[in-house]
């Protein structure tokens, strides 16, 4: 292959990618200034998980009535009740998606009972 076919491939390739990449880059400097001219929202916003300690995981999991194994089932965890149990000891820590989860299920649970 000559030189001059490599810068073509190359010259090609980089309008290629600069076609596919301008739509995604407009949309996340559309989303950057939205975020900008939305202060109050951002300041509204709960780090859910600095919300869910490892005791109120722990009095969730027992007011939904779940064991360990049931919770990282019902969460679909790929380690199981092993992260379930290091999450209630404080050895690992409780990612956002997972206390927003237990939120859902703790409302559910309470629309439920009435």
């Amino acid at each position: 292959m000559t030189e001059e076919t490599v810068l073509g491939f190359q010259a090609r390739y980089e309008a290629h990618k600069r076609k596919l990449l301008a739509p995604l880059e407009s949309r996340l400097e559309r989303s950057n200034r939205a975020l900008r001219l939305a202060p109050r929202a951002r300041r509204n916003h709960v780090d859910w998980a600095a919300a869910v300690t490892p005791e109120a995981l722990r009095a969730a999991r027992a007011r939904l009535g779940l064991s360990q194994a049931q919770l990282a089932k019902r969460l679909q965890l790929p380690g199981g009740s092993r992260t379930v149990r290091r999450w209630e000891l404080g050895e690992r820590s409780i990612p956002g998606p997972v206390a927003v989860a237990l939120a859902l299920m703790l409302r559910l649970l309470a629309g439920a009972l009435r």
